[in-house]
């Protein structure tokens, strides 16, 4: 038995305990990493490189949870995915995931040993949408019509068909005959378009809360009025679509979505304009990381310390002042960083 003992030791390189050896085996933990999610998070186009406010925190909680990290991107599908079935190679999503109720209880609904919880809230974002100052009357429908928007074409010939009048049960056979004709009246230039024409594109990043806000929306918006909701695969690519007239509105986090439409090179020396009056009133955004425990059972724990403790001694507080250096934190941002600004107790004061 002695001699056993004295042979596992031998085996530990000198100066490694068998714990050392334990942290070391399960070291490196893989960030899912968001491209498009400037301010927060994003990817420089040229070096390649993560940049962000939360990439700085996401980073920063893994190594003072002791361990080393690895990136790699996350692209709309794939997060739904991780977010949905807990399927995937990533140990953290730094992203501005949305904290909801839903989303709590499908993590708890998760099996076959998934073990996704969300972190402490790391910010609270306003949720709303920009409408384009391109927008015409929607008398005559806005940008190009889709028929691959889902839903869109559905409804609109639902429109035409409920619009179409209904020949008379008991007509003469001269009348039967008129309404098995198809003629078609061209109105005047000056008559206002028909009802089933009118319709408006409202676009968002597919996978997000957006979709829920835009479906309450629709519910909310006028009936003569056709919305066709279009589901795009990245903030970037929202943008460009906005920037060109083909969307009516662009929903998201308001901070994304100013960011994005920045990034849109100008066509023919014109900036990309947008009326963002509908942001004064929006949607509540809690964000918060996603952590996994399939790997690394106790990693949502150590990560949840290290986020708390970045709070606490200031740090995420100069990591704000550092990414945007001409904003002053919301009323409702700063107290949400004091609460989580815990006191650092004393073992002995642990029950």
């Amino acid at each position: 038995m002695m001699f056993l003992i004295w042979s596992i030791i031998l085996v530990l390189p000198t100066g490694l305990s068998a714990q050392t050896a334990q942290v070391g085996e399960r070291s490196t933990v893989m960030i899912g990493a968001r491209i498009d999610g400037r301010p927060f998070i994003w990817q420089d186009a040229v070096t390649k490189e993560y940049l962000g406010f939360f990439w700085d925190i996401c980073t920063d909680a893994v190594t003072r949870a002791g361990y080393k990290f690895e990136a790699q991107q996350i692209d709309a599908a794939t997060r739904k995915q991780f977010l949905e079935t807990g399927e995937g190679i990533f140990d953290l999503l730094c992203d501005p995931t949305t904290i909801t109720l839903s989303r709590i209880k499908e993590f708890i609904d998760l099996n076959n040993g998934k073990r996704l919880r969300f972190s402490p809230i790391v910010f609270v974002a306003n949720g709303s949408y920009v409408l384009s100052a391109q927008h015409p009357s929607t008398a005559g429908g806005f940008g190009q019509f889709d028929e691959r928007i889902v839903g869109c074409a559905e409804a609109i010939a639902g429109e035409k068909k409920s619009t179409a009048p209904e020949p008379p049960e008991e007509s003469g056979f001269l009348q039967r005959l008129a309404s098995r004709i198809p003629i078609q009246m061209l109105p005047p230039d000056n008559a206002p378009a028909s009802v089933e024409n009118k319709y408006e594109i409202w676009g968002y990043v597919d996978g997000t809360t957006s979709k829920g806000i835009v479906d309450r929306a629709i519910k909310r918006s006028a009936d003569q009025v056709t919305i066709c909701p279009r589901p795009l695969a990245t903030h970037a690519e929202a943008a460009r679509e906005f920037c060109a007239g083909r969307l009516a509105r662009y929903y998201g986090d308001v901070e994304i979505v100013r960011a994005a439409i920045e990034e849109v090179p100008a066509t023919g020396g014109t900036k990309c304009e947008a009326d963002f009056k509908p942001t004064a009133g929006g949607s509540y955004e809690p964000y918060a990381f996603v952590v996994s425990g399939s790997r690394f059972r106790t990693l949502p724990e150590e990560f949840d310390h290290a986020l708390y403790g970045m709070f606490s001694d200031g740090s995420i507080d100069r990591l704000f002042d550092g990414h945007f250096p001409d904003k002053r934190k919301s009323q409702f941002l700063n107290t949400l960083f004091r609460i989580n600004s815990l006191p650092p107790g004393t073992p002995q004061e642990q029950p």
